[in-house]
């Protein structure tokens, strides 16, 4: 990549490019100048350099910002790019002069060529060098126009920047690295190239700007970024960053990562910043207290400074931040990776449910973002009726509606759950299932093992996902009729294809099923479900109709109110001429059945 950069700088594409930024964005400059705000002078005759293993992280910036810190404070140095392959200080100088190639060919001219980027002397890079460089000539040069004047070498990235020859001539070598994770793993990537340097190395981390600091507390600034790198080479180091995602949400295995982490940083660090620390190395980062909260039940990040919950079903934003739009990204990257999947340009949003059954919607740039919606998986089940944890309790459903749907249950009706997101359609369905006999063999097909049943006899089946398709829901459908089943139990049904595959078994005499469907009313739960079929093409057309009322005995509507409380609204018993609502939301009693329902509970 980095020699691909070195030929467009020195190609006429480079005036080409820079023309078109001038142009998108209007301004005749496309990089701002370098305005250093605090002046502090270099000592005379002192040469320090700045390198990174890898770009991007600003090592040549902060070279110049040196130099211009060193000016600003009364002692002008010399600046010199040594970058040979994508130089870049002179595009930000806005100078076009003699470089650093000039000079090594013209012995006793070299200070003729040197420039002046304001008050500091100048001698531009040049990608002409291809990655060779005369270390004695360059010497001679720094020598010839330094003099007692201050040096700030900028010797680019990558293991050939280092030379131990030019390295034995400078006083410091500043490595830089940016606050992102990767980033700083790439510092310790570097250090056997830079264990053996004839010089004192230091470490600059390129952070959050004195702005966004000022923001932050200090009290809740726990994680120091070279602590966070030490810590995550010595006991993360090999460990896959989604996979640890799914070691930190087992409680077990998080107190053993915390141990581990505990004999690996300084005594005095407290518990807090210890919680901190593992939550960044393997957890979510900030969000990991959101998650560790039994009262949050989804958490949202549209930006860095913009994270909300839900919390006892009304949003509320939180006073929780990330470091930048990067780090939300970062985290993103990882919950993908943690259940096998990639975040690209070509697919820059992902649908991930991950191993403790929350389910995390990342989606990144170009189409929008970096943002988080996550929504975690509880395992408390409510059952339908008696003392809270209940339905009947939360005023959810009635006594006699819930008795209702608990008979349907027991005499095998099928029963399809409807609702909108988050309107508590997995939660319901487990607590219809609470309802079935223990003595019956459950087949249970989910995206993820969600639905928690007090039943001996059952099998869980669940999706796997991958780039030709994967193993789904219809798939294991198909399945499960091989497994002797006394009820098949689909989590939510999506896709043509599971409708399809769903229906087939229940027609086949697979009765007391019970799954979910994203619609808005029982009538639309039905009209859905024949809109799917119609797309699959398996049911010729003037058969849908009647395929999908004979395969559901029950349609329940379930939803959130204004206030957060989840319930339902309305019961239907499906006939041949659609659904007939036999109770609603508020109404103290059932309606009179219909005779295909009357008949299934008789």
């Amino acid at each position: 990549m980095s020699r691909i950069r070195a030929w467009l700088d020195a190609s006429p594409i480079a005036d080409i490019a820079i023309a078109f930024m001038r142009e998108a964005t209007g301004r005749p400059d496309p990089i701002e100048p370098l305005r250093p705000t605090r002046p502090a002078a270099l000592a005379a005759g002192r040469r320090i350099a700045f390198w990174s293993l890898v770009g991007g992280v600003g090592a040549s910036t902060t070279a110049g910002l040196v130099a211009h810190r060193s000016a600003a404070g009364g002692r002008a140095p010399l600046l010199i790019d040594l970058d040979r392959w994508a130089p870049s200080l002179a595009l930000r100088a806005r100078i076009e002069a003699a470089t650093i190639a000039d000079a090594l060919v013209q012995p006793g001219r070299e200070r003729a060529l040197v420039s002046r980027w304001s008050a500091v002397q100048f001698l531009p890079g040049s990608p002409a060098l291809r990655g060779r460089l005369d270390v004695d000539r360059t010497i001679e040069v720094i020598e010839a126009i330094g003099g007692d004047a201050p040096v700030v070498l900028d010797l680019g990235t990558g293991p050939g920047g280092l030379d131990a020859g030019l390295l034995s001539r400078i006083d410091h070598l500043c490595i830089v690295a940016g606050a992102r994770a990767s980033q700083l793993q790439a510092v310790f990537c570097a250090l056997a190239l830079v264990r053996d340097i004839p010089c004192p190395a230091g470490l600059v981390i390129i952070g959050a700007a004195d702005d966004d600091a000022g923001l932050i507390d200090p009290q809740d600034r726990v994680i120091d970024a070279a602590l966070l790198a030490r810590v995550r080479a010595g006991v993360a180091s090999g460990l896959d960053a989604g996979v640890m995602l799914t070691l930190y949400a087992d409680p077990a295995r998080r107190q053993t990562l915390r141990e581990r982490v505990r004999a690996a940083v300084p005594p005095d660090l407290s518990e807090d910043q210890l919680e901190a620390l593992c939550a960044e190395l393997f957890g979510f980062g900030p969000l990991q207290p959101l998650l560790d909260d039994d009262g949050v039940t989804d958490v949202l990040v549209n930006g860095p400074k913009q994270v909300f919950v839900e919390r006892h079903g009304r949003l509320e934003r939180v006073d929780v931040a990330f470091g930048d739009a990067a780090a939300v990204s970062e985290l993103a990257h990882r919950i993908a990776a943690g259940v096998g999947r990639e975040l690209t340009i070509e697919r820059p949003y992902v649908d991930a449910r991950m191993r403790d059954g929350s389910r995390a919607n990342a989606v990144i740039a170009p189409v929008g973002g970096p943002t988080l919606s996550i929504r975690k998986f509880t395992r408390v089940s409510l059952a339908l009726r008696g003392p809270a944890p209940s339905w009947e309790a939360t005023n959810g459903l009635a006594r006699h509606a819930a008795e209702l749907l608990a008979r349907v249950v027991v005499a095998r009706g099928n029963v399809l759950v409807a609702g909108s997101t988050g309107a508590g359609k997995s939660t319901f369905l487990r607590s219809l299932a609470g309802e079935i006999p223990a003595d019956e063999r459950l087949v249970v097909i989910e995206d993820t093992n969600e639905l928690v049943l007090p039943h001996d006899h059952v099998v869980h089946l669940e999706c796997v996902p991958g780039r030709d398709g994967g193993i789904g829901v219809a798939d294991l459908v198909v399945n499960a009729l091989r497994m002797r089943p006394d009820r098949i139990i689909v989590g939510e049904v999506r896709s043509p294809r599971e409708a399809s595959a769903l229906l087939e078994a229940i027609s086949t005499g697979h009765e007391g099923s019970l799954t979910t469907l994203h619609a808005g009313s029982a009538q639309g739960a039905l009209d859905r479900l024949e809109l799917l079929l119609a797309r699959s093409g398996d049911v010729a057309p003037e058969a849908i109709s009647r395929f999908v009322a004979r395969a559901f005995d029950v349609v329940v509507q379930v939803a959130r109110a204004k206030d957060g409380v989840r319930l339902v609204r309305e019961i239907a018993a499906v006939e041949n001429v659609g659904p007939i609502v036999v109770w609603r939301a508020g109404e103290e009693s059932i309606r009179q059945l219909p005779s295909r329902l009357s008949k299934r509970l008789s």
